[in-house]
């Protein structure tokens, strides 16, 4: 059972620990104890995955300005939460787990091996609506296109994803410090996997344009194939 512990800070509009002025980085207001998903705030209950194995610890809750557009996300804010996962694989599948409770589609940006100081490992990735190169498809549409009307066309030619989306997620496994095994918020020790997570959306999450780039299922898979 991990012990109470009370840091002198301020209180977020969500009810989650935030940022605020004069306030150093590290001073959270709030009681920093293992929840399970159902006494998480109802914003995070939409992101994270509800497991009965999997409890979290909010470190830092963040509101950031809102877009508005139509199908808009109701808030855009950065967080950082620790949760009970053992090992890469678990990692591996609580990220699945993840994005398909959120409808969150998130491409691997890169990984790092295990055995660098203090990090057993350490997955970031990124929104799948971030812009990149134009696909081998895109490159030939505007290299046939005839005239620079056509080319303003482009990509409205083709079904397009990229919003330049600056959401961003990272999953660490953190290997608890000699100071951090001696502390009294002993959750250190149980909740070594850290997600950072940028949830600042520039596109409707909930819609047929969007839902429609995500991956097919293993359950549809299945059915179907």
């Amino acid at each position: 059972m991990v012990a109470n512990c009370v840091i002198i800070g301020c209180l977020g509009s969500s009810g989650y620990p935030s940022k605020c002025k004069d306030t150093k980085t590290n001073d959270l207001g709030a009681i920093i104890v293992p929840q399970h998903w159902s006494e998480l705030n109802h914003i995070l209950q939409d992101l994270l995955p509800s497991d009965d194995e999997l409890t979290y610890v909010v470190e830092s809750y963040v509101e950031k300005e809102c877009y508005h557009f139509e199908g808009a996300p109701k808030k855009n804010f950065d967080l950082i939460v620790r949760i009970n996962l053992q090992d890469v694989n678990e990692a591996k599948l609580f990220l699945e787990a993840l994005m398909k409770h959120s409808y969150c589609t998130y491409r691997v940006t890169r990984t790092s091996k295990s055995g660098m100081k203090r990090t057993a490992y350490k997955l970031e990735m990124h929104c799948q609506h971030l812009k990149k190169q134009p696909s081998k498809k895109q490159a030939e549409i505007l290299a046939t296109a005839q005239s620079k009307k056509e080319r303003k066309m482009f990509p409205s030619n083709i079904r397009n994803k990229k919003t330049k989306c600056p959401s961003r997620l990272s999953l660490v496994g953190q290997i608890p410090s000699k100071r951090q095994l001696c502390s009294k918020f002993s959750y250190f020790q149980t909740h070594k996997a850290v997600l950072k997570i940028n949830f600042t959306h520039n596109h409707p999450i909930v819609s047929a344009h969007s839902l429609s780039f995500r991956p097919i299922s293993k359950e549809t898979k299945q059915k179907f194939f």
